[in-house]
């Protein structure tokens, strides 16, 4: 999998796009030529190869809103390994992106709404809901370290859920661990001293 990173952080305009508009935009600034290998790291080696459909459901507007998107694929010259690419609006292996996830663990969790009032709202199960409340737990204190106990209660993420595409927490969070935030990993070890 090669991960497209927004780097919002970087622009100017004040108005954050939609995640269907950040989604299409981050696909077109691909090029596979100038990318490396998810595999074995060659540059220069990459090509089109297919696409797939996918769904990405947002919520934009107060609404949840499900839209199709392609996938694209690429495969390496050099070892013949096919990877996707996805862009840091989608969780990998989720059709949710993570502006979603995050707005409905800011419901719960800053808003006090109840899990049952939270499932209806956002159409998802209490399953899905203490799943992803269990990783962005997880993921936080991965990243945070001893220092997650000290901001539980200020929690910047979930008070404004559009400024982890405007920080490169996404990006740092992937270079440092080699998943991706909010991503089920296998790898997903917090390694002590």
């Amino acid at each position: 999998m090669i991960r497209l990173f927004s780097f919002l952080y970087r622009r100017e305009p004040p108005e954050f796009p939609c995640a269907l508009t950040l989604f299409k935009e981050l696909q077109k600034k691909f090029h596979p030529e100038s990318g490396r290998c998810a595999k074995c790291g060659a540059g220069g080696h990459l090509e089109w190869h297919c696409s797939y459909p996918r769904n990405l459901v947002v919520y934009e507007d107060g609404k949840v809103k499900d839209h199709d998107v392609d996938i694209d694929r690429v495969i390496c010259n050099s070892c013949g390994a096919t990877s996707a690419v996805i862009p840091d609006i989608l969780v990998p292996r989720k059709i949710y992106s993570i502006l979603f996830i995050l707005a409905v663990l800011r419901a719960c969790l800053l808003y006090h709404w109840t899990v049952a009032r939270l499932c209806v709202h956002f159409g998802i199960s209490a399953a899905t809901y203490y799943a992803w409340k269990k990783l962005y737990l997880s993921h936080k204190k991965l990243d945070l370290g001893v220092l997650e106990k000290y901001i539980a209660g200020n929690d910047s993420h979930l008070r404004d859920p559009q400024r982890i595409l405007r920080c490169d927490l996404l990006y740092s969070f992937f270079a440092r661990f080699g998943f991706s935030f909010l991503e089920y990993s296998k790898t997903t070890k917090i390694r002590g001293p």
